[in-house]
């Protein structure tokens, strides 16, 4: 598992960035923007390839199982407050603002549905979860996923195309338009590492006498074509200060905070969300006020946080794609302002934390909603949950079965722990009692029912672990299923030999291994494999 730790540009360890690209102006006009989004554009669901845009810790089943008991928390209180502010009759859409690969909607929408069913005073509601991207090509993909179609048959998911710092209505695919006046119940909007990467403004506050911070783009080399995305990975920002004298933000509600913290705080040093509040104002002009966000990210979320005098930090990440960190204090000072409130952990671990934020709703009393984020944000948070899982893969070499099974069932059979602890599973399988194998080989049908495919071969590593225990037949079926999402491999070929072997099956073993040995025909397991089944068949080659 890698961590959703990047590569900061300044001290990094590449060549020194001293041409001058673009001379500093605002960080939310800088030219880093555009070709943010036309990498996006470009790689479209390929931009989540192994080591390309993080999305680990805001994408596992705990983190989705957490967002979705907070919202069923909500919907309780949504629920409880009656007919003022709920109609039963209509139902309560989810948005996701930039979907990304899907993962999160699949693994959130399941978790949700059961609690949905579960819950008497939920039963019954009309849930419909919106995926949303800027990026066509995404948006067209997501329908055709193996995971997903089963939800958009069903009318349970949709998606749209959505710019979410200018767009003010949402298309759907279905063919309801989600506009001002047409929404009977609160939008529930999810940002999972969306406004770490989106317009940002800086600022600093120096005795009192607000600056902003303007951005200069320098890159490692001369670049003659100035919108091609690969730039990024060879700029850095430099920064220099500018006296703020009069209004800074159109938005009333921008500026407010600005002035809030010029007045609050007398050393500060922080990031204004400004593509952010401006999805924040859309939705909320959408829905007249009845806004329900949960945003995850890199933050901070204390006035502490934001105390100190150094220059934001540009993460550039290994596809070629960057971030900021969020500034979550901010997003809930700017919902304060609007009349709304917000729910905002208390950690200082600023790799990821979350926030809830509620617009103004009349009628509501959110008791259920504000116990839910506490329990699941507070007490044993996604955070905490990612640190613990990380931190045992990099100092423990050989963990106990027991112990991985823990992790997997505290996951709520997250796949990533099977492939982390792939090789240590396979070595402990075999000796372990008949009654853990049995446990160990139920987990791991609830990981596969749990697993998104999309990047790596999840079905192989569960088959080579049935094979250490015996397990031929469902060993079998994993290797089919490797062979249909990941295509021909010589390692899958020989397992599916092996366990065709253990079944008493070996003529269809023999085809097996010289599949096998037609993709690699120097595998010297496939080779001796192959003259043990054709002595024991009688076959003599020619």
């Amino acid at each position: 598992m890698m961590p959703d730790n990047p590569r900061v540009t300044e001290g990094a360890g590449k060549p020194r960035a001293d041409v001058l690209i673009e001379r500093g102006q605002r960080l939310s006009e800088s030219m880093i923007w555009p070709l943010q989004r036309a990498f996006y554009e470009r790689e479209g669901l390929l931009a989540w390839k192994p080591k390309a845009v993080p999305f680990y810790i805001t994408s596992n089943a705990f983190t989705a199982r957490a967002y979705a008991r907070t919202v069923a928390g909500f919907l309780r209180d949504l629920a409880a407050a009656g007919p003022g502010l709920f109609d039963p009759a209509a139902p309560v859409y989810i948005v996701e603002l930039a979907a990304g690969s899907g993962q999160f909607a699949c693994l959130f929408l399941r978790r949700l549905l059961e609690l949905r069913d579960a819950i008497p005073a939920l039963r019954g509601i009309d849930l419909r979860y919106v995926m949303t991207d800027f990026a066509p090509s995404s948006v067209d993909a997501w329908p055709a996923h193996e995971r997903l179609a089963p939800f958009f048959d069903r009318g349970l998911l949709d998606c749209a195309p959505f710019d979410l710092e200018s767009d003010r209505e949402l298309r759907l695919r279905s063919g309801a338009v989600l506009q001002p006046g047409a929404l009977r119940n609160p939008l529930i909007a999810i940002a999972n590492y969306t406004f770490d990467s989106t317009a940002q403004d800086a600022f600093q506050v120096e005795a009192g006498t607000l600056h902003e911070r303007l951005a200069a783009v320098y890159s490692t080399q001369e670049e003659p074509d100035r919108g091609d995305p690969a730039m990024l990975a060879r700029v850095e920002l430099r920064w220099q200060s500018s006296p703020i004298a009069g209004r800074r933000f159109d938005d009333p509600l921008a500026e407010r905070v600005l002035l809030r913290r010029r007045r609050e705080m007398p050393v500060a040093s922080f990031l204004m969300p400004t593509g952010a509040f401006r999805c924040v104002r859309n939705l909320w002009d959408l829905t007249g006020g009845r806004l329900v966000l949960l945003c995850g990210d890199k933050a901070v979320s204390r006035a502490d946080e934001l105390a100190e005098a150094g220059a934001p930090r540009f993460y550039v990440h290994g596809g070629g794609c960057f971030s900021f960190q969020l500034d979550l204090h901010a997003l809930a000072q700017y919902f304060e302002e609007g009349g709304g409130r917000a729910l905002v952990g208390a950690s200082r671990d600023k790799r990821f934390k979350v926030g809830a934020y509620l617009g103004p709703l009349p009628g509501l009393s959110p008791d259920e909603t504000r116990l839910a984020f506490a329990e699941q944000q507070e007490s044993f948070s996604p955070a905490d949950y990612y640190a613990l899982v990380y931190g045992l893969r990099s100092t423990t070499a050989d963990a106990p079965l027991e112990v991985l099974l823990s992790q997997i069932r505290l996951g709520s059979h997250d796949y990533e722990l099977v492939f982390s602890w792939r090789e240590t599973l396979a070595k402990r399988a075999p000796d372990a009692p008949p009654w853990l194998q049995a446990e160990l080989a139920d987990a791991l049908d609830r990981v596969w029912d749990e697993y998104f495919p999309m990047q790596r071969d999840l079905a192989i590593e569960i088959a080579r672990i049935l094979l250490a225990m015996k397990r031929p037949e469902p060993a079998l079926f994993y290797c089919r299923e490797s062979l249909r999402l990941a295509g021909p491999q010589a390692l899958t070929f020989l397992s599916a030999g092996y366990a065709c072997v253990l079944l008493g099956r070996e003529r269809e073993a023999l085809a097996y291994v010289e599949q096998c040995l037609a993709q690699d025909g120097e595998n010297a397991a496939g080779r001796s494999l192959r003259e043990q089944l054709e002595r024991r068949l009688g076959v003599t080659r020619g």
